[in-house]
């Protein structure tokens, strides 16, 4: 961090440290597979469906998709989303998650025109929307 810097702030990178960790440390709850609505991820396989359909994701589309998909409704900070996707101590930008979202989007758009469940929250970051009930 440069100097100066605010005390909200450092306590937002201390949070995101712990997230990360904690990110790293945790298991899936059902261990092997996530489903939201529509989307369906192997997390042991690496794979990837849409609707039924395979979408061919890179390692980095397919932690994203995972990281959001695994907590729909909650907003993750495009700070958030570089220390879970990259590597501690790798330098990214932060547009570089924004790339990252509309390449994830256009192959999924690929299969179904109508996706919007990764949805912007504008000056913050992203989320995977939440399936009501």
């Amino acid at each position: 961090m440069c100097k100066p810097f605010s005390l909200r702030e450092l306590l937002v990178k201390i949070k995101i440290v712990f997230r990360r960790y904690s990110a790293r440390n945790t298991v899936n709850r059902d261990g092997v597979k996530i489903h939201r609505g529509n989307l369906l991820l192997d997390i042991d396989k690496f794979l990837a469906l849409w609707k039924g359909s395979i979408i061919d994701l890179t390692v980095t589309e397919f932690s994203l998709l995972k990281f959001l998909a695994d907590s729909p409704g909650i907003v993750r900070t495009r700070d958030a989303l570089i220390g879970h996707i990259y590597p501690e101590g790798t330098f990214v930008s932060e547009r570089t998650i924004d790339t990252h979202i509309k390449r994830l989007r256009k192959k999924i758009e690929l299969l179904d025109v109508d996706f919007e469940e990764i949805e912007t929250v504008y000056g913050l970051g992203y989320r995977y929307r939440e399936i009501p009930a």
